[in-house]
């Protein structure tokens, strides 16, 4: 049996949805076809500054597979500026999950860790997380050549709030604090749902993230985007 702890701990640190059209998404040695969200488009290698970006604030045991922004986040981002990436959705896959395969049954034991330990396994990686944001912090510093200091003062996951045989959905609520050193802090709240998602045995993650009145809409389309999969995969 996997160490479906670990699994769920890593993935613990992403109105009505349109297709604009479906791109491969690599997961592993596997290609799966992933519907765009409307609005929205994929972050090409031709903007690494924002890729890194991202993948700098990831857990270390995770990885970013693909990162949608919105048509204005893209247009700065072509700019070689960075956005401000307020609304985006992600895929993810922590470590463990790349290239093991998970049956129906694997999946549902998989589910039922993440409903009953989540907040338990949460509250266990506070100082791994304080570890993390530190080297977070070093790694942001470096790039904009002046200190920074993230920090995350609370996540507080909440229940399961959506379920099907092949996903499973959860949000969490954070609020971090910026210092820099020219001087000024600032504190903001996000929100972001997080879904488990199995595809022909493949399991990965798919994020949206949104800003502190967005937990509804990051819920929404979480659920619909779960769905565009599932349909663009022939499953009812």
């Amino acid at each position: 049996m996997r160490r479906l702890t670990t699994v769920v701990a890593a993935a613990l640190l992403a109105c009505v949805y349109g297709i604009a059209w479906a791109a491969p998404v690599q997961v592993g040695r596997k290609t799966i076809e992933v519907p765009v969200p409307q609005g929205y488009g994929r972050v090409g290698a031709d903007m690494a500054g924002v890729l890194a970006l991202v993948e700098t604030v990831l857990p270390p045991s995770n990885r970013l597979l693909a990162l949608y922004l919105a048509e204005d986040d893209l247009a700065i981002a072509r700019e070689g500026r960075t956005p401000p990436m307020a609304r985006r959705f992600e895929i993810q896959i922590p470590v463990p999950m790349i290239d093991s395969p998970y049956s129906a049954a694997d999946f549902d034991a998989l589910k039922t860790m993440a409903r009953t330990e989540a907040e338990r396994q949460l509250a266990s990686l506070g100082p791994q997380i304080d570890e993390h944001m530190e080297r977070v912090s070093d790694s942001l510093s470096e790039k904009r050549g002046s200190d920074v200091r993230m920090t995350i003062d609370g996540v507080r996951p909440l229940p399961v709030h959506d379920e099907t045989a092949d996903s499973l959905a959860m949000s969490l609520v954070a609020r971090h604090t910026v210092a820099l050193e020219q001087g000024g802090t600032s504190t903001e709240v996000s929100t972001a749902t997080m879904s488990f998602v199995r595809v022909d045995d493949t399991v990965f993650v798919l994020w949206v993230h949104g800003g502190s009145d967005d937990l509804a809409w990051t819920r929404e389309q979480s659920k619909a985007w779960v769905q565009a999969i599932m349909t663009a995969k022939g499953v009812p």
